[in-house]
């Protein structure tokens, strides 16, 4: 039986070593889903909503529900209303010189100029055990030679 997620929907990654994370779902699509994993680490399963949904962001990516399904992300609650205060990338579609800048939701926002084209990602998706993997990397749990660069929230604008 196919586990349902929806936007809003606040999971546990759980990881070696009895840690845990926590992301949440931002946007749902056909075959993706947009999520933020969240900064802190626990080494707790009692947790604060709360406190959760104002930690810093650590990555926002766009991948697929499948460590929802298999139980590796289990989902612990849902909430909307902190969606609106999360900052949205915008991506570069095409190459130069016809490249153009599109918001988070596909709407084209200009032809991309030089610096769009310096400083804009393309869109892309990432496997969740990257978005783990990357996650544990920054807590040191596993020490990888993969660059996750590209997964930070920082980056994603």
């Amino acid at each position: 039986m196919k586990i349902k997620n929806e936007k809003g929907d606040v999971f546990k990654m759980i990881l070696p070593k009895g840690y845990f994370g926590y992301g949440q779902i931002i946007d749902k699509r056909k075959n993706t889903i947009t999520v933020v994993i969240y900064k802190s680490i626990y080494l707790s399963e009692q947790y604060s909503l709360d406190a959760i949904l104002t930690d810093d962001i650590l990555f926002l990516y766009n991948t697929f529900d499948v460590f929802i399904e298999m139980g590796k992300w289990v989902i612990i609650d849902n909430c909307i209303d902190n969606l609106t205060q999360i900052v949205l990338p915008y991506y570069l579609i095409g190459l130069p010189p016809n490249a153009i800048v599109e918001d988070f939701y596909r709407n084209k926002v200009r032809n991309a100029n030089e610096d769009d084209i310096k400083n804009i990602d393309y869109r892309g998706t990432a496997a969740p055990i990257n978005i783990v993997n990357a996650f544990m990397d920054f807590h040191k749990i596993i020490l990888s030679k993969t660059n996750y660069d590209d997964l930070f929230y920082d980056n994603a604008s």
